[in-house]
């Protein structure tokens, strides 16, 4: 069975949980946890053991069902996502989430690639879900990430959840309920996934013959190992560093005229990793305020600086407010240029 299957090391322990269960496991299942753990491998694998003929409660890699999996082209799995969520898919997930989006040249007329799961996707998993499976005993559905609906593509999977199919399963994945509907996680078994302590990232970054200097750099980059490997192998986690450090000089300086030129490097970055990397520094100067106000002095370092002379109560409106723009970004409310203007001026201003 192809790597995208393995358990990553601090998923062991969630997975003997999941499995004691296999054989009476609710229709819906809700998988939550930090971005870049693993969730969707992690669902993955359920979804193949629901389908294996094998008698282990885990894919045995080897029966028609292993095999049409692993092709891309078993029948009765079924994969939907946002048209951005694909572009990071193993190959073999996209050949099933490609059923559901539009086709290619579709896809290539709009400016920008959809990051919301439309309602045409949920009609589409209605009409597969009332289908009998073809050749598993079960058909399973996974869902990433569920919290990425439009609201009417939400309104419309209720349907499948309120009366679900015989042996029909719903594998749901986001990174926590809170921008779901309460009535959908409701109507699913809800499991946190772990995040893996930093001696799991460590061991597993060197099984990879890592440098140390660039196991430091995932460590500290702010997010999941999965995603931290992917980004150090695109050289994102230099630029978002260069980022945030231009960031902290803006605040420092409160050149109007920088402060242009940095809302031009945050879009560069990618709106949605501009304001993750927002709401990371807004949350370190939230903490270091503390620090500093034990000390009653400036630190040594520029954060601390900064810290000295910023209001924390605004800082903790500034974080839910960043918060809130990038659920709207993710939902496609909301233009992606004004939502990083709009946060970098506020930080910017918090601190004057």
């Amino acid at each position: 069975m192809a790597n995208y299957l393995e358990l990553y090391p601090w998923q062991i322990k969630a997975w003997e949980r999941v499995v004691e269960s296999l054989g009476r496991l609710p229709h819906a299942i809700l998988f939550t946890g930090t971005e870049g753990i693993g969730k969707l491998r992690f669902a993955t694998r359920l979804a193949v053991a629901l389908l294996c003929e094998g008698e282990e409660k885990s894919p045995c890699g080897e029966c028609r069902n292993c095999r049409l999996f692993s092709s891309g082209t078993h029948p009765d799995l079924h994969v939907l996502t946002s048209e951005t969520k694909l572009e990071s898919m193993d190959s073999v997930l996209v050949s099933y989430a490609d059923r559901y989006l539009d086709d290619q040249s579709s896809r290539a007329k709009r400016k920008n690639p959809r990051s919301t799961i439309v309602i045409d996707q949920i009609r589409a998993l209605i009409e597969s879900a009332n289908v009998k499976p073809h050749l598993s005993v079960n058909k399973v559905f996974v869902i990433d990430p569920v919290d990425s609906m439009t609201n009417a593509g939400a309104n419309s999977l209720l349907k499948v959840l309120e009366e679900p199919a015989p042996n029909t399963f719903l594998v749901l994945i986001a990174q926590s309920t809170q921008n779901l509907l309460p009535t959908i996680t409701s109507r699913c078994q809800k499991l946190l996934l772990p995040v893996p302590e930093s001696e799991q990232i460590e061991q597993w970054l060197m099984q990879l013959k890592l440098r140390p200097q660039q196991i430091s750099a995932i460590q500290q980059c702010g997010k999941g190992p999965i995603v931290g490997l992917q980004q150090l192998q695109n050289d994102e986690i230099l630029r978002s560093t260069a980022f945030v450090s231009t960031v902290l000089k803006q605040l420092q300086r409160h050149k109007q005229r920088d402060l242009f030129e940095l809302i031009e490097l945050g879009i560069q970055l990618g709106e949605a990793e501009c304001l993750d990397e927002l709401l990371r520094l807004v949350s370190k100067l939230i903490r270091e305020v503390a620090v500093v106000r034990e000390r009653n002095q400036k630190g040594d370092t520029l954060l601390s600086e900064i810290a000295l002379r910023t209001d924390q109560r605004k800082l903790f409106l500034i974080y839910d407010h960043i918060g809130l723009l990038r659920n709207q970004i993710r939902a496609g409310g909301l233009d992606k240029t004004l939502a990083v203007e709009d946060a970098l001026i506020a930080i910017d201003n918090c601190v004057r």
